[in-house]
């Protein structure tokens, strides 16, 4: 998770954890090593309530993921969403078609950023950051 820092260090971000599974040791882990807090809700089971899922994802202004099922959830809502996409391993057939800004043709309201060295996220963190940066001052 510190490969999000630069968009998590933003004044205005406040991080939502959507992931299922038990992942409190890496929100944990994350915490000690940054200082910044990812908000789990405690009375939502994002495995195995999808109702109260969507409503997590809904109340959320935007969606920061990679490709798992968070990105289709929110693309079937129309949430707009960042999804951070692997340069070769992981890399889903779906997510390779997209119009000239990076708009995925399933989903519109998903923009999809590409690694451009396998296991550097640097690069698409940076642009999704300065996204957030200028609206932040618009």
């Amino acid at each position: 998770m510190l490969e999000y820092l630069p968009i998590l260090s933003l004044q205005s971000i406040k991080a939502v954890n959507l992931q299922y599974g038990d992942v409190s040791d890496q929100i944990t882990d994350f915490y000690k090593a940054s200082g910044i807090q990812v908000h789990e809700i405690e009375d939502i089971d994002n495995t195995n309530d999808i109702d109260a899922l969507f409503s997590l994802i809904e109340a959320c202004d935007f969606i920061i993921t990679t490709s798992n099922a968070t990105p289709h959830f929110a693309g079937a809502m129309n949430k707009e969403t960042f999804l951070l996409s692997p340069k070769v391993s992981g890399k889903l057939w779906y997510w390779k078609h997209r119009d000239d800004q990076g708009r995925s043709l399933w989903y519109p309201s998903v923009r999809i950023f590409d690694q451009t060295n396998t296991g550097d996220w640097s690069e698409p963190v940076e642009k999704i950051k300065s996204i957030l940066e200028n609206r932040e001052i618009a």
